[in-house]
């Protein structure tokens, strides 16, 4: 997130540059959706990134929406997984050297588990921050950021000999992701 935000920190530095045209639309991106779809025998793949930008004619102020989506259904198992994680944020040039931003975001991913093991799985997760770009020189950049989340992960999957209802934890889920 810092680097795009960098990335937009040096085209508003030097946004001031050039003939002027296409002043008044430079700092408005419409929304796009980029990605891939796949449909083979029943397996279905899809994934992508969104984006979109409005900010005004200076280039000192903008906000952002942006994200990506993954969808999958194997066709052997008849599994199916779905995530959008998204963000909305606002920056601002508060100097020529200067740049803070802070976004709000979240994830939302569903999962119904099928095959030697049956089951569903479900994640809710809200996040917040703040960044900052500083121009220490024409060719020096530092950059930071901060933020906090909060997130809930529901399984539940079940075979002929073990049942497993859990709520975990993110300690939890690096746990089983590692296993």
């Amino acid at each position: 997130m810092t680097r795009g935000a960098r990335s937009r920190f040096i085209g508003s530095r030097n946004q001031g540059d050039g003939d002027g045209a296409g002043l008044a639309t430079r700092n408005n991106v419409p929304f796009d959706v980029d990605g891939t779809f796949d449909l083979a025998d029943e397996t279905l793949s899809t994934k992508g990134t969104f984006f979109g930008q409005t900010g005004n004619v200076e280039g000192t102020e903008r906000r952002l929406v942006f994200g990506n989506f993954d969808v999958q259904r194997d066709g052997d198992t008849g599994s199916t997984t779905a995530t959008l994680t998204g963000r909305v944020a606002w920056e601002q040039m508060i100097s020529d050297d200067t740049m803070l931003g802070y976004f709000v975001g979240g994830e939302l991913a569903d999962s119904n588990i099928s095959g030697a093991f049956e089951g569903s799985q479900t994640r809710v997760a809200a996040t917040a921050g703040g960044y900052a770009v500083r121009a220490l020189s024409e060719t020096l950049f530092a950059d930071g950021f901060i933020s906090i989340g909060a997130g809930r992960n529901n399984l539940e999957m079940a075979d002929d000999v073990l049942a497993l209802d859990q709520l975990l934890t993110p300690h939890a889920q690096q746990l089983w992701a590692a296993h």
